[in-house]
């Protein structure tokens, strides 16, 4: 017995089961999970459902002998659970008698019908490349690069903000092991500490070959300056381009997703991020 899904131009999606067994089946129904609740179209009706747990009868109801077909079709009850990819499609697939004997369904990945492809954004002159995640606002480059080879300096006198910022890097960079970052030879940072020009988590950088300029107004906007050059020094095994960067964050908030129905993280690894 197979099952087949595709998803048309509209959203809704148009199911074929094929039943291959022997004997004729009248009371039946076919259950599977979908990533959400859905709703019936056509040819059928919810007879049970849990979350994006689902059970589909005939509407109207009818048997089934040997290689005969049953079209269908639902979709997800909420628009913005439309399906984007085959992992929005049915998964284990089975079918259910009157008698509660069940029988093994494949069911096959889930089609898309007119669907067309957006194309990748490509990379111009006019906005160069930058391997920093997320892309900064704005990124102006030029000529020349800036070795960090040699680790990085800091020196003078600091406000309260980037002492608080600076302790904050130390101790990032202590417990991933990175200490050889901080180097009293290493290229010189230097903060500017510009009251009100920055949003609580905006930056400035100013990269020249023998000198970092850092422009913020307050302790975040400092750290996560800092934070982009680490993550460019390793992204670009130390030698990274010269050039102003300007950023702050789209979003009031911050968060990461752990696919934990799939993979297992220790406790450890948790508490690191």
């Amino acid at each position: 017995m197979r099952f087949f899904t595709q998803k048309n131009k509209d959203g809704v999606i148009s199911a074929r089961f094929i039943y291959s067994g022997n004997s004729e089946i009248t009371d039946f129904w076919i259950c599977f999970s979908l990533l959400s609740k859905c709703s019936a179209v056509s040819g059928c009706m919810i007879k049970h459902q849990v979350g994006g747990y689902t059970e589909l009868v005939p509407s109207p109801t009818k048997s089934l002998s040997k290689d005969d077909e049953w079209k269908f079709s639902f979709k997800y009850e909420l628009d913005r659970h439309g399906p984007v990819n085959k992992s929005w499609g049915p998964k284990g697939t089975f079918l259910k008698l009157k008698n509660g004997k069940t029988l093994k369904v494949i069911s096959e990945p889930l089609e898309f019908l007119n669907t067309s492809i957006q194309p990748l954004k490509q990379i111009t002159f006019e906005e160069p490349e930058l391997r920093l995640i997320p892309h900064p606002v704005l990124w102006e480059m030029e000529d020349g690069t800036c070795d960090l080879s040699r680790g990085i300096n800091f020196s003078g006198d600091f406000s309260e903000k980037v002492g608080k910022a600076i302790k904050s890097f130390k101790s990032l960079i202590e417990r991933w092991g990175l200490q050889e970052v901080l180097s009293f030879g290493g290229v010189q940072i230097v903060f500017e500490n510009i009251e009100d020009k920055f949003e609580e988590e905006g930056y400035e950088l100013v990269i020249k070959p023998e000198i970092v300029n850092i422009r913020a107004s307050q302790f975040m906007g400092f750290f996560y300056a800092l934070i982009s050059l680490l993550q460019m020094r390793v992204s670009y095994n130390a030698l990274i381009p010269c050039g102003e960067l300007d950023d702050r964050p789209r979003f009031s908030w911050r968060g990461q997703h752990l696919d934990c129905a799939r993979h297992c993280y220790k406790v450890e690894s948790i508490l690191r991020l």
